[in-house]
C-alpha cells in the first residue's frame, strides 16, 4: 500500500474494515516477528511465510 492509499479516508475505512484488528499495521507491529527471523533463534527457519497481517 501507499501513502496516497491511507490518506484517502475512504479507501483506508475499506482496507481496515476487512483487518480483524480493524487498523493497519505500524512498524512497532511487526517488529517482533523481524527481530525473531534476524536472530538465532530462527536458525532452522527456511522456506516459512510468516504471517504478521493482524488477523
Amino acid at each position: 500500500m501507499t501513502q496516497a492509499t491511507f490518506d484517502n479516508a475512504e479507501n483506508r475505512a475499506r482496507i481496515e474494515s476487512r483487518i480483524k484488528l480493524g487498523r493497519a499495521a505500524r512498524a512497532d507491529d511487526i517488529r517482533g516477528a523481524a527481530i525473531c527471523l534476524a536472530s538465532d533463534a530462527a536458525a532452522l527457519v527456511t522456506g516459512s511465510a510468516h504471517m504478521v497481517g493482524g488477523g
